[in-house]
C-alpha cells in the first residue's frame, strides 16, 4: 500500500491470498468480472461501473459484464 491508495498489483496479490486461504481457486480477474456482472444486473449503469473499475474504456468495461440468462430472458419478455 502506497501513500491511501492501493496499487493494482498489491491488490491483485491480497486478493490472491485471501482466495488461497478461503481455498478458492480463482483469480482476482474472476472476482472483478462477478463483481462487474451483478452490478450490471443490478441495473447500475455501465459508465458508474467503468468508473468503480477504473477502466479508461468504456469497451474494455463492457467485456467484464457477461450478461446472465435472467437479463436475456427480461429483455425478450419486455417486447
Amino acid at each position: 500500500r502506497t501513500s491511501s491508495h492501493f496499487s493494482n498489483v498489491s491488490l491483485s496479490l491480497r486478493f490472491k491470498t485471501i482466495y488461497a486461504q478461503a481455498g478458492i481457486k480463482t483469480s482476482s480477474h474472476s472476482g472483478r468480472r462477478t463483481f462487474a456482472t451483478r452490478l450490471n444486473a443490478a441495473g447500475i449503469g455501465m459508465r458508474t461501473i467503468q468508473n468503480a473499475l477504473g477502466h479508461a474504456n468504456i469497451q474494455t468495461t463492457a467485456l467484464y459484464c457477461d450478461v446472465t440468462d435472467d437479463q436475456l430472458a427480461n429483455a425478450v419478455n419486455a417486447i
